[in-house]
């Protein structure tokens, strides 16, 4: 298996529903990634680190899992956008889902991951996002599963007006070609509180407030540590490749 399934990326790959953005998401609909959490957490020693990689995984009153790893901080989703299912839903552009051998790298066009964290956190925004030390990181390497180059990967992070969610979450996209970051802090590791830290620089340069703006990450130009930069808006919609983009 390679390397983005090694211990040290601590995922689960999933299917799970399509969410609207925020102002349209009802109040009762908002904590269903917390709860997905909630139930993988408790279950996630017994049960997931038994199932084969990408093996179907079915916990009655979570979700429909197909299970790549898992760890002790984050899990990561594959949203059902992806794919067509069932002619109403998802990216034609990526044709059937496939299911591929353990190792195999599948290079989608589109791809559309969510890495969450187990424990209860909101957002970017919430103390205790610092507690998560390993999920950055997770969902890089996650990402290599899809888009094996590194200079296409983006990650990011919606302000809490642009989430749909009660659950800190952090999208896995392509990024789209010729995009800047203002402002953009350099680390040279997604490890530890490197990306929080350098997000927050990254709005005191741009004159942004604690918990109005989102998060992005992706690869230096120069090819050595990366780049984060904090966003007024959504990093999603402004820098991610969409559905036939």
């Amino acid at each position: 298996m390679r390397h983005w399934i090694a211990a040290a990326a601590a995922l689960i790959l999933a299917r799970s529903p399509v969410f609207a953005a925020a102002s349209r998401t009802p109040a009762s609909q908002r904590r269903a990634l917390s709860r997905i959490a909630e139930c993988l957490g408790r279950l996630r020693r017994q049960t997931l680190r038994s199932a084969a990689p990408r093996s179907p995984l079915l916990i009655p009153g979570c979700l429909h899992a197909t299970v790549v790893a898992a760890g002790e901080e984050d899990f990561v989703l594959e949203d059902l956008k992806m794919y067509p299912y069932d002619g109403k839903s998802g990216c034609r552009e990526n044709g059937t889902p496939a299911a591929p051998a353990a190792g195999d790298l599948v290079d989608y066009p589109y791809v559309h991951l969510l890495a969450i964290p187990f424990s209860r956190i909101t957002g970017d925004e919430d103390p205790k996002a610092l507690s998560l030390t390993r999920i950055w990181s997770d969902a890089w390497d996650a990402a290599a599963g899809f888009i094996p180059d590194e200079r296409q990967r983006l990650l990011a992070v919606n302000p809490p007006a642009e989430r749909s969610q009660d659950q800190l979450h952090i999208h896995i996209m392509r990024l789209k070609g010729n995009v800047r970051f203002a402002a953009a802090e350099r680390v040279d590791d997604l490890g530890g509180s490197s990306v929080w830290t350098a997000a927050a620089r990254s709005a005191r340069k741009l004159g942004l407030k604690p918990g109005s703006f989102g998060i992005a990450v992706a690869r230096d130009p120069g090819g050595k540590g990366y780049r984060v930069a904090a966003v007024g808006g959504s990093p999603e919609r402004r820098f991610g490749r969409l559905c036939a983009d």
